[in-house]
């Protein structure tokens, strides 16, 4: 996925323009059923800012919207070692037992010369047989840095609004 492409903005004069945060991500999930009542899915993301880097004196290079965005993959002062430092890696375990009940572990690591950020998050979730659901989460910071969401409990309430019936087709249809 490719998210929040667009011009670049100001926010405070015309002489200072910044890119958009535009985003490349690509993950995949494996999800594995041990029986009618227990699954696990298996979940790898990888993300990537695309945007130029900056300059080793800490400037933006003045690039175009497209420069900008497909030179990020070659632009690192430090070359290559430093471009696979810009990709911050997800990964999680979800277990649902009967499709009622899910258990998650999931951890946000980001490289420490390009912020640093690593945090852990757990959570649970319930679906009911009626279109109902609750999940909550938990952020857990894991290398003692201050992260702004450090500690906080994240709740998502879930209402599907139309349920279609499946259709069973028979060999004579």
């Amino acid at each position: 996925m490719i998210s929040n492409i667009g011009a670049k903005l100001t926010y405070t004069d015309n002489t200072n323009k910044d890119f958009l945060p535009t985003n490349l991500r690509i993950g995949a999930a494996y999800t594995t059923e041990l029986d009618p009542y227990n699954a696990f899915t298996f979940v790898l993301d990888l993300n990537k800012l695309m945007v130029p880097s900056p300059n080793k004196d800490n400037t933006i290079p003045d690039k175009s919207l497209l420069g900008g965005m497909f030179g990020s993959f070659s632009d690192a002062p430090d070359g290559f070692s430093e471009e696979i430092k810009e990709v911050i890696v997800n990964a999680g375990v979800e277990y649902w037992y009967n499709q009622t009940f899910a258990g998650r572990v999931g951890y946000f690591s980001e490289s420490k010369e390009k912020g640093n950020r690593k945090y852990m998050t757990l959570g649970v979730g319930f679906r009911g047989k009626d279109r109902f659901g609750v999940d909550i989460a938990y952020l857990v910071p894991t290398n003692k840095r201050e992260h702004p969401l450090a500690e906080t409990v994240r709740f998502t309430m879930l209402f599907q609004i139309k349920q279609e019936d499946e259709k069973q087709e028979t060999v004579t249809d």
